[in-house]
């Protein structure tokens, strides 16, 4: 071949693999353009994630005006409860002014006067679970190996150097700071059999050692949250989008935050469906209304009768909130045009919807079934 011609060969494979870079990235911007994540308001606990970040609680333990609520991060998830840890650093404290171990320490004390003291809401509170559970004799580097240690029916915690560990992608994922900005080491509850003035903590650029338990570092605690407590789960502006009295379609969450609605048993939401109730309606119907019959609404400042518009297999398509100065009497919901053939459901309940970060309340769910069919003839 000419020199001329492998100029040419070169040329044209250069330009074939200029083409495939720009169709694999389009096809990669088609992808994420076709996925774009979760929902903002979804029903259940499917928007808690690993990653995910949940408000919960106030981060100075006060609740009066102006208070800032508390973001915490999820580090795994299971069928009944997910683990979370705060996303920052709320207090610097001695794992111990001796040399006592995890069930001795004031590192626990500190943990227990956490939950003693919540001043978030009752319901937050009754959503932390008691967490039991033994740790083995676990290893981080060629000579941290750290004891076992038991804990029972603890509500807050530190994480052990397993769960440090194993939890977090790396090192700059397990890095922590306060409210200020500032980075620290911040205790786990791990300790050294061999050298019981040590317990494990996590450097600064997030690797894990051990130091001198009556040194002061940063308090990362972590708990289990109950997910049967947990009704709803959506960003945290999920639930603002659209007109108060109508049926929204739900968006797509805008970042990994999230925040939550629990379930209040205290509230006694019911409802009943009137003889000339319409459940069915024709493919390509307009003005279809469901009138509902309802009693034990909450009236009053943030309080609403809700509605989810669910597809068979659960997922919420539309929300929306209502406003009744009665705590009985009928609503009017109309549907959204445009649903395909098939089956629905309308779930309602009295909900506590508030403001920006601050978790929700609803009553149990009431549960209407809808139809739609294709048109007669």
């Amino acid at each position: 071949m000419t020199m001329v011609g492998k100029k040419l060969t070169s040329a044209i494979l250069t330009a074939a693999m200029a083409v495939m870079v720009l169709l694999a990235f389009g096809a990669m911007k088609m992808y994420a353009e076709e996925s774009p994540g979760a929902k903002a308001v979804e029903a259940g606990t499917s928007g808690i994630e690993p990653g995910n970040r949940i408000w919960f609680g106030n981060l100075d333990q006060g609740n009066t005006a102006g208070q800032q609520e508390t973001k915490w991060r999820v580090l795994e998830t299971s069928e009944d409860r997910a683990m979370l840890i705060s996303e920052e650093l709320l207090d610097r404290i001695q794992y111990d002014t001796e040399n006592r171990d995890w069930n001795e320490s004031k590192a626990r004390d500190w943990c227990l006067n956490y939950y003693d003291n919540w001043k978030g809401s009752q319901l937050e509170k009754a959503a932390i679970a008691k967490t039991s559970k033994h740790d083995g004799r676990y290893q981080t580097g060629v000579e941290e190996i750290f004891g076992e240690i038991d804990i029972t029916d603890e509500h807050f915690f530190l994480l052990s150097a397993e769960e440090a560990d194993t939890l977090f992608e790396n090192n700059a994922d397990r890095m922590a700071y306060y409210s200020d900005g500032k980075t620290d080491y911040w205790w786990l509850r791990s300790d050294r059999p061999d050298y019981r003035s040590l317990a494990a903590f996590v450097w600064q650029g997030g690797s894990i050692n051990n130091l001198w338990k009556t040194d002061s570092y940063g308090a990362r605690p972590a708990f289990n949250l109950d997910l049967a407590q947990v009704m709803l789960v959506s960003s945290p502006e999920g639930k603002s989008v659209g007109a108060i009295g109508e049926l929204t379609e739900i968006g797509f969450a805008d970042s990994n935050e999230r925040k939550l609605t629990l379930y209040d048993a205290g509230r006694h939401f019911r409802i009943s469906l009137p003889e000339d109730a319409e459940l069915t309606a024709a493919v390509g119907y307009t003005d279809w209304t469901v009138a509902i019959d309802y009693s034990g609404a909450y009236v009053g400042a943030n309080e609403y009768i809700s509605a989810l518009l669910c597809a068979s297999d659960g997922e919420a398509l539309y929300y929306g909130s209502f406003i009744k100065n009665s705590p009985s009497g009928t609503l009017d919901i109309a549907i959204p045009d445009g649903l395909s053939n098939g089956k629905y459901e309308l779930r309602l309940f009295s909900e506590q919807k508030n403001s920006g970060h601050i978790t929700d309340y609803a009553s149990a769910i009431e549960t209407v079934e809808l139809e739609v069919g294709c048109p007669e003839g």
